[in-house]
C-alpha cells in the first residue's frame, strides 16, 4: 500500500508495476483477478441504469477502464433505446499523446448490434482532462457522421486519473 498510496492504486496497477514491489507472483495474480473482479461488478451495475454522469458508479466505471493506462485508449460503449449499456469494448490503442480508432469497426459494431447511442470514452495519461482541439474535431466529424446514419453521439469522454470531461455537457457536441 506504501508504494501505491491506496487499494485502488494498488487494483489499477500493471503487473509490472507490483512486480517492483512485491516479491509474490501468485500475489500478483491475484491482485489482477481482484481488479478484473471490481470491474466486472461495475459492469453489471452500469448495464443496470440509464447512462447518466451524474450516477457515481458509472463514474467509477469509466474511470476504472483506464486506471493505470500508461497510453492513449478509445473505448466504445454501445447503449439502447433506453440509454443502457449494451456492448462495451476497447477500440483502439495509441501513443502517450495520440490514438487513432478505426471508425468502420466503430460504425460497424454500432449498427450490427442495433444500437441507439454510442459513447466513446478515452483517456490522457498526461492527467490533462481537456480535450485537444483534434479531440474536439474528431468528435464533431463523427457526430455528423452518426446523424447520417441514425445514430446518436451521446457523448465523448476524456478521462484522465479520476477526473472525467464530458463534451456533451460542455456543449461540444
Amino acid at each position: 500500500m506504501a508504494a501505491f498510496g491506496s487499494i485502488g492504486s494498488v487494483l489499477a496497477a500493471p503487473p509490472s508495476a507490483l512486480a517492483r514491489v512485491l516479491d509474490d507472483p501468485d500475489l500478483i495474480d491475484r491482485l489482477g483477478a481482484a481488479q478484473a473482479a471490481v470491474m466486472e461488478g461495475l459492469s453489471e451495475q452500469v448495464q443496470r441504469i440509464r447512462f447518466d454522469l451524474t450516477d457515481y458508479s458509472l463514474q467509477q466505471w469509466v474511470v476504472g477502464l483506464f486506471k493505470g493506462l500508461r497510453r492513449e485508449r478509445i473505448h466504445l460503449a454501445l447503449l439502447d433505446a433506453d440509454r443502457r449499456l449494451i456492448f462495451d469494448e476497447p477500440l483502439a490503442e495509441g501513443s502517450l499523446d495520440r490514438v487513432a480508432g478505426n471508425l468502420r469497426r466503430l460504425v460497424g459494431r454500432a449498427i450490427g448490434l442495433d444500437a441507439g447511442a454510442v459513447v466513446l470514452m478515452h483517456n490522457h495519461p498526461s492527467g490533462d482532462v481537456r480535450p485537444s482541439s483534434e479531440d474536439i474535431a474528431a468528435t464533431r466529424r463523427i457526430s455528423f457522421l452518426f446523424a447520417n446514419l441514425d445514430l446518436t453521439l451521446e457523448d465523448h469522454l476524456v478521462v484522465a486519473d479520476n477526473a472525467i470531461f464530458s463534451m456533451r455537457q460542455a456543449s461540444m457536441l
